[in-house]
């Protein structure tokens, strides 16, 4: 895959992730009732999750200023609905690139709480890794994370990730994930 557009869809057991296109990200951010619709989910009234509130608009600006940024960019988490309706929106993960040879991303992702504690992030943890790897040119995989993140240092350490001293910002501690 050289781009991810909005037919790039992975699919898991439980869940779909949907890249976030410059439409998806404008629609969310300037017209949130009509967002659901676009992305053909529903979205639970708590949307988006604290660590994304701030994240949404810096992630618009990034895309429109290099859209080849979907490669490597950030999903929506949609956890299907088992009786055939609509799929509801959990979360977002998704990736920063360090372009550089060999590439480096950077992990992140987050839920709503109301989805913590059922598996959801591991399984889209997981399927985004599996994703990334089979690129041959992407070397390693690190997430920054804070020591009082408990679910969230689960999810890394049951995806394979070890803890590797400080993260970049104050606190925050670095796990990382090579290349097999």
């Amino acid at each position: 895959c050289n781009h991810m557009s909005r037919s790039f869809t992975i699919r898991t057991p439980r869940l779909t992730l949907v890249p976030r296109t410059i439409e998806l990200a404008e629609t969310e951010l300037q017209r949130p009732e009509a967002f659901p619709k676009l992305l053909g989910a529903i979205a639970p009234g708590n949307w988006p999750p604290e660590l994304l509130i701030d994240a949404r608009p810096q992630f618009l600006e990034a895309l429109r200023g290099n859209p080849t940024l979907l490669r490597w960019f950030d999903c929506y988490i949609l956890l299907r609905d088992e009786s055939g309706g609509l799929p509801t929106l959990i979360g977002g993960i998704g990736f920063i690139a360090d372009e550089g040879q060999p590439v480096v991303l950077q992990l992140g992702y987050s839920l709503l709480p109301q989805f913590h504690n059922r598996g959801y992030c591991t399984e889209a943890v997981a399927a985004l890794l599996e994703w990334a790897f089979s690129h041959e040119e992407v070397s390693y995989i690190y997430a920054d994370t804070f020591p009082e993140l408990g679910p969230s240092i689960r999810v890394l350490r049951k995806s394979g990730f070890e803890q590797r001293g400080a993260g970049a910002e104050e606190r925050s501690i670095r796990f990382v994930l090579g290349r097999e």
